[in-house]
């Protein structure tokens, strides 16, 4: 979610006070960052039918330190302690109010990049060298699939098979493989009359290293 820096820096109380008490933090970064803190607000938390638009308002009252924010009405939210932890803040002392759910939901994301590298090791398998001439939009559609599938079968309690890998041509094989299927390794009477019309041939006979294989 962009934007989410800026609402965790307009809810944070120590930012409120430190921007009264200290000339080094400008205004026009300060209201640059609670701009961007509102527009996510309203774009987002504000249409949750358990927060609503009301979220706007309070954040332009905490901002302000009007009621119930302001230090008459929770002095003991406002000490030193208080703001140290901004989740105690919020859900201890404001837990009445909507910023408060806001703030429930920013604390619950999970910050970590795995299921994103995960997404793109799936995509790696798909988008390969011997691929590359997917699309975006296509490698896209068939990672997300691929990805959601393997969601559906945890869930279910399945085990996800392993996708079958088709090769348009000779060309597309793996250029590593270490083992080569003759043609005539499951029919042995054609590699006997094979074997037999080479040895009348000696012009088409197998080098010394194939017949000593075969033998």
């Amino acid at each position: 979610m962009r934007n989410t820096c800026d609402l965790i820096y307009a809810l944070n109380p120590l930012n409120l006070i430190y921007r009264e008490s200290d000339d080094d933090l400008t205004v026009e970064v300060d209201a640059c960052r609670r701009e961007k803190a509102l527009k996510l607000l309203d774009s987002h938390f504000s249409k949750n039918s358990k927060i609503g638009t009301k979220v706007i308002a309070e954040m332009a009252s905490f901002v302000a330190r009007l009621p119930p924010f302001d230090y008459e009405s929770r002095p003991y939210a406002w000490t030193v302690d208080s703001t140290q932890n901004v989740y105690k803040f919020w859900v201890g002392f404001f837990g009445d109010t909507k910023l408060s759910k806001v703030m429930q939901a920013l604390n619950s994301m999970v910050l970590s990049a795995g299921s994103a590298e995960r997404n793109w090791s799936v995509r790696g398998g798909i988008h390969t060298t011997k691929r590359n001439r997917l699309s975006v939009a296509n490698a896209s559609k068939q990672t997300f699939i691929k990805h959601n599938l393997r969601l559906f079968a945890t869930l279910n309690g399945k085990n996800v098979p392993q996708p079958l890998v088709y090769y348009s041509d000779d060309s597309d094989a793996s250029e590593d493989s270490d083992i080569e299927c003759d043609s005539n390794e499951n029919n042995p009477a054609e590699a006997a009359a094979e074997f037999d019309s080479n040895e009348n041939n000696p012009a088409e006979a197998d080098t010394e290293e194939d017949l000593f294989v075969l033998n």
